[in-house]
């Protein structure tokens, strides 16, 4: 065989065996899709009922309250009782 015919035969194995795989591929994640649809939860056909009406959110003051990470470091750390 001359070097031509091998590299040929390499070539028409390669495409064949990539070939091959992409649709073993394929037909795994068709499977894997087919699964999800058969096992999932089961819709109800009655409409949920309709949700509690949200109570409004209390406001936020913005004010500054004089917090600041320097103002809490002078401050005694509180002690641990032993019991």
């Amino acid at each position: 065989m001359s070097i031509g015919e091998i590299l040929k035969v390499g070539a028409i194995d390669t495409v064949l065996g990539m070939g091959t795989v992409f649709c073993i591929l394929i037909f795994i994640a068709f499977c894997i899709w087919l699964m999800g649809k058969a096992c999932a939860p089961k819709q109800a056909k009655e409409a949920a009922p309709a949700a509690a009406p949200q109570a409004e959110a209390a406001p936020v003051s913005t004010a500054y309250d004089g917090f600041t990470p320097e103002s809490q470091t002078n401050k005694e750390k509180p002690q641990l009782k032993d019991t």
